[in-house]
């Protein structure tokens, strides 16, 4: 094997590494913002369960007023 060889070998490595560090950062940064998105939706899906309860109560107590209008 040349030496110009290895020295080829060992710039193309290099690349590839540099390509991973930016890869794995890009992941690292991606992950955070799902984490982020995924915390926003836990929190949204238990205000939506919250409010359909709450939907659901004033729902009956409607039908409850409404039944006591018609007596």
């Amino acid at each position: 094997m040349l030496s110009s060889d290895v020295a080829g070998f060992t710039r193309r490595i290099n690349a590839l590494q540099n390509d991973i560090t930016v890869l794995q950062t890009k992941q690292v940064r991606l992950q955070a913002s799902l984490d982020r998105k995924r915390a926003e939706l836990a929190r949204i899906q238990e205000d939506l369960r919250r409010e359909r309860l709450r939907l659901a109560r004033l729902r009956a107590r409607l039908a409850e007023a409404r039944a006591a209008l018609s007596k």
